[in-house]
């Protein structure tokens, strides 16, 4: 049986929206919302639980709000008037409305009593909701949880200012850092000045063979140069000798840069010296040769001598070296190279060699706070 409801002619009924609550048998409540327009109702309503968000809709046109109900009505407006009409009436009366999960779509079943119509139903389906929607979701979770827990503002709070209390502290690190690389950069930049052996972009290098760890600060002054002093070993022994740490550059005839760092001050001896940190090196292949074996031997101090290094020996500058070949340099002594013609001579075996120039620069250390 078809029940007929007729409005009558007047003014236009203006779109509206109505508002129900509907439970279902578990006690859990949905607000459902309609709305309509000239051509359509729409319903919807939606469903939170902390982190768990639904929204369900659905739209009727008139015609299919006709075939699922068995109703007739001129139009949505007329229809709405009716609804309207039927849920004042079941809230005067105290009538529930139910609603039942489906799992992805709500059933809303509202109570009438119209002859043999016992109730409306209509289905609103889930609404897939996008990343954007989820997350915002998250977000006024957490605000939710975070405005209602007096606690929880206070943990906050305490965060807050321990960052800001971490943040300060990174903020002057990085500067001291900063400062300290520039000041670091500045020092090197004027290590071994005026040389007329070692390359600017060598310094940070020599800088690092003779202090791995950044802990010594170390500034240079020019103590002795060949082509400033000559090449006599007791002008080398005069202008050097008890003054500190020292390292030598050589450059030879054949172009090869060569050279050696003592940690002890030259003297005048005659005799083989200990010193752990000495080492020699090679500016030309970027390598530095440290002591592993006769550890007693690793600087020789000789009147007659320029400096040098190791038992055999490793590295020996000879008196008058700018003008003989009495110079050498004989590997694997107590230096851990090899081949050492290969870095004083264009590849020849030949373990002598003529220095071209050599200067020694006092090294003078300021440990770092």
């Amino acid at each position: 049986m078809q029940s007929t409801i007729n409005l009558g002619e007047g003014t236009p009924v203006q779109p509206t929206d109505l508002e129900l609550e509907a439970s279902t048998e578990d006690s859990i409540k949905y607000t459902v919302k309609f709305s309509s327009e000239q051509d359509k109702l729409t319903l919807s309503s939606s469903y939170k639980s902390g982190l768990i968000s639904r929204e369900y809709f659905s739209s009727y046109n008139l015609t299919k709000l006709l075939e699922n109900q068995n109703f007739s009505f001129k139009s949505i407006n007329e229809y709405f008037l009716f609804l309207k009409d039927i849920l004042e009436n079941n809230q005067l009366l105290k009538i529930e409305n139910k609603i039942k999960n489906t799992g992805n779509s709500l059933i809303l079943q509202i109570p009438v009593k119209l002859g043999i119509i016992k109730e409306i139903k209509f289905e609103l389906k889930e609404k897939e909701l996008t990343e954007r929607e989820k997350q915002n979701n998250i977000i006024e979770f957490v605000n939710k949880i975070y405005l209602e827990n007096e606690e929880l503002k206070k943990k906050v709070s305490e965060l807050q200012t321990e960052n800001e209390k971490i943040y300060n502290k990174l903020e002057e690190t990085y500067k001291n850092i900063e400062q300290n690389t520039i000041k670091k950069n500045e020092r090197i930049k004027n290590l071994f000045k005026d040389s007329t052996i070692i390359k600017i972009d060598e310094k940070k290098m020599i800088d690092d063979w003779i202090d791995p760890y950044s802990e010594k600060n170390i500034t240079s002054e020019l103590l002795f140069r060949t082509s400033v002093d000559g090449d006599s070993s007791s002008t080398f022994h005069s202008k050097c000798d008890n003054k500190g740490a020292t390292i030598t550059f050589a450059k030879t005839t054949a172009g090869k840069r060569i050279g050696g760092f003592s940690s002890i001050p030259w003297t005048t001896a005659g005799s083989y010296k200990a010193d752990p940190e000495a080492f020699i090196f090679s500016l030309d292949s970027s390598q530095k040769f440290v002591q592993f074996k006769s550890f007693d031997n690793a600087v020789y101090h000789n009147s007659s001598y320029g400096p040098t290094f190791g038992s055999g020996h490793d590295l020996y500058i000879a008196n008058g070296c700018k003008s003989n070949t009495s110079s050498y340099c004989n590997s694997n002594h107590s230096y851990n190279f090899f081949y050492s013609y290969n870095l004083i001579n264009n590849g020849t075996q030949q373990t002598a060699f003529q220095v071209s120039d050599y200067e020694v620069y006092l090294i003078k250390i300021n440990q770092n706070n």
